[in-house]
């Protein structure tokens, strides 16, 4: 449908080959009418005035780079010829094919400095100009639920995310809400029957106006409702790729209603939250990435030059166990002993004890056994560490470790040693690792 939206700000939705939509401000701006827009008069290229050509060419390559662009200002061509002084700020939508929303702000009308008009446009071009500085996962998640608390009026915001394996739910960031619930909805698994499941599972905005109602769906959370001060909640999707990636929510103190256009306009900012999530996911994976081989190739140039095994368990220890683990051990035997480095976050006492052992007695921890038996070991839980290895279960609780793998060092078709790796989570490492 046409884009809604008569207020004073231009809103236009394109594309490479031009304006596929536009609301009445940006028509009232630029002086074409409707049927023109549709005939393709109003190329987003030809209304720019031709010194600012090359600004556009740097936003489509912006776009399609970070994800948004501005805000900038620039002249517009108007249909009759004059000049007209523009704000933009745009943010991509999509990628097959290239889409995305500008805003337009009139700036020969504003003066320097002026506060953000009341309308659901302006709104919006506030938000995509906060978005375009937001870089990293948290940066954008504080962005968006402060600009829903600040336009909303909402007492409190949240985004959660749903983790890999879809069957929790995480918060990113719980603006305002008080510590012990953020503390106790931390992580919740998506059987539990909340607003934020409910849209998530149903790919739709849920909405309650008063707390009768917020009570009457889900009796089994009055206890937090009341505690929170809770009187009305929201609970948008995220939806980004055609995949419900995490809800957006918002909380009031008093009871409140809902027109149509605030409907949309939630909706639109859930939109965007979850294109610059995504994007915030994919700049942190590139950084991790090149982190991790920077880091791969420093322990690659330590291993080269290292002679000894007790060189060779150093440069594994100081950089590359932490690689693809929490916590890590190197064993190496020595005579009917096993000597052990641990990496630096490992507890000093626990280092301290366990720096050379009886084989013996090392066979009853993990990385005891698999030198003695020269075969790996694959730990998935805590409570299998506890009932194979008793003994080291003190271990694997002091250093935070829910799983744990081993595996043989050898040399010479013998093995001189061991390797183990901790875990913060349960579960079979994966083929990485």
């Amino acid at each position: 449908g046409r884009m809604a939206g008569a207020g004073q700000v231009g809103v236009v939705l394109s594309t490479p080959d031009g304006i596929a939509d536009a609301n009445a401000a940006f028509l009232r701006l630029t002086g074409f009418t409707r049927q023109e827009l549709d005939e393709g008069q109003a190329h987003w290229r030809a209304i720019t005035a031709p010194e600012w050509t090359s600004l556009d060419d740097d936003a489509v390559a912006e776009l399609s780079t970070t994800g948004s662009y501005g805000p900038h200002r620039k002249e517009y061509r108007r249909r009759d010829g004059t000049r007209l002084t523009v704000e933009v700020t745009s943010v991509l939508l999509g990628d097959d094919p290239m889409t995305w929303v500008t805003f337009i702000r009139d700036m020969t009308r504003l003066p320097e400095g002026a506060p953000p008009l009341p309308d659901s446009a302006e709104r919006l071009a506030a938000l995509a100009a906060d978005l375009a500085r937001a870089v990293t996962v948290e940066e954008v998640a504080r962005m968006v639920t402060g600009h829903v608390r600040r336009s909303m009026g909402a007492t409190a915001a949240t985004i959660t995310e749903v983790l890999p394996g879809g069957q929790v739910m995480r918060s990113l960031l719980p603006d305002g809400v008080p510590q012990p619930i953020a503390a106790q909805y931390a992580e919740f698994p998506v059987t539990l029957d909340t607003p934020a499941t409910r849209a998530w599972r149903g790919r739709r905005l849920i909405f309650h106006p008063d707390r009768a109602s917020l009570e009457a769906e889900y009796p089994h959370l009055a206890d937090t409702v009341a505690a929170g001060g809770v009187s009305a909640s929201l609970a948008a999707p995220l939806i980004t790729g055609g995949q419900v990636t995490g809800v957006l929510a918002a909380y009031w103190a008093t009871p409140r209603t809902m027109d149509p256009a605030e409907r949309s306009f939630t909706i639109t900012v859930a939109g965007y939250a979850a294109q610059a999530l995504a994007r915030a996911r994919l700049f942190e994976a590139e950084q991790a990435a090149r982190s991790r081989l920077q880091a791969l190739q420093a322990v690659t140039a330590g291993l080269a030059t290292a002679v000894t095994s007790e060189q060779i368990a150093e440069v594994l220890v100081d950089a590359g166990m932490a690689l693809v683990a929490a916590y890590g051990v190197v064993a190496m035997l020595d005579g009917d002993h096993l000597s052990t480095r641990t990496t630096r976050n490992f507890p000093a006492d626990i280092s301290r004890t366990h720096a050379r052992i009886p084989l013996d007695e090392a066979a009853r921890t993990p990385i005891g056994w698999t030198v003695r038996s020269g075969q790996p070991l694959i730990l998935s839980s805590g409570q299998e560490i506890a009932a194979r290895f008793p003994q080291a279960a003190f271990t694997h609780v002091a250093t935070g470790s829910a799983s744990a793998m081993c595996v043989p060092v050898r040399a010479a078709g013998r093995v001189i040693g061991a390797l183990a790796f901790g875990f913060p989570v349960e579960g079979h490492p994966g083929e990485e690792i």
